[in-house]
């Protein structure tokens, strides 16, 4: 009797530090769009373009190329700061900018809604903000990174990563989906800056 309670105190212990473990590597997102004019369809390309996130402790880089455009957008939670980097067909201009702290949102999860996205089991939630559309996602409880919640803030008080998430904006939808999760050791280079010399952004003025 006293073996089965030390064994499933052990199990219940190695249960909860792999959850609360940090995933390191990547998520590879596929990209597409919902309820588009005919117009707007002539105007993407025909194979739905992709997404890169990179992980790994503070740090997340999104890499995503598109119609010739390549961006970069490399966020650092300890030091709260977001840096993206643009190349439209040789042109390389860069903005950095604070990372938003947004406290009024809501999260409402949806019972029984579940699906499997890349191997992983994901429940469905609702995020309400704000003077924004409603985000739908869904997320795993098995991958956890505090990096890329935080430097996505609308996905801040979520209990897990979101595998997939629908976006809602002018009649339009556009829904990330990821193809393929990899847990794995990156090196830090990963989240230096691209090569070349990146201008900086003109401020925006203010009004």
């Amino acid at each position: 009797m006293k073996s089965l309670i030390l064994l499933t105190f052990i199990v219940s212990c190695l249960f909860t530090q792999a959850r609360s473990q940090d995933f390191e590597g990547t998520i590879l997102y596929e990209v597409s769009y919902l309820n588009l004019t005919e117009d707007m369809k002539k105007m993407l390309p025909e194979k739905n373009p992709e997404s890169l996130f990179s992980i790994k402790g503070n740090k997340t880089k999104m890499e995503m190329d598109m119609m010739g455009t390549k961006m970069i957008i490399i966020s650092d939670i300890e030091t709260n700061t977001s840096t993206s980097y643009t190349n439209i067909m040789g042109q390389k201009i860069k903005s950095s900018a604070t990372m938003e702290e947004v406290d009024e949102i809501e999260v409402q999860l949806v019972d029984g809604e579940t699906k499997r996205i890349a191997g992983y089991l994901c429940k469905k939630a609702i995020i309400k903000q704000p003077s924004s559309p409603d985000v739908e996602v869904y997320y795993s409880e098995e991958l956890q990174s505090n990096a890329f919640l935080s430097s996505n803030s609308q996905f801040k008080k979520l209990k897990g990563i979101p595998l997939e998430y629908q976006l809602h904006q002018q009649g339009m939808t556009m829904v990330s989906s990821a193809k393929e999760v990899s847990k794995k050791t990156l090196d830090n280079s990963v989240f230096d800056p691209p090569a070349g010399e990146y201008k900086e952004a003109p401020a925006m003025p203010k009004y």
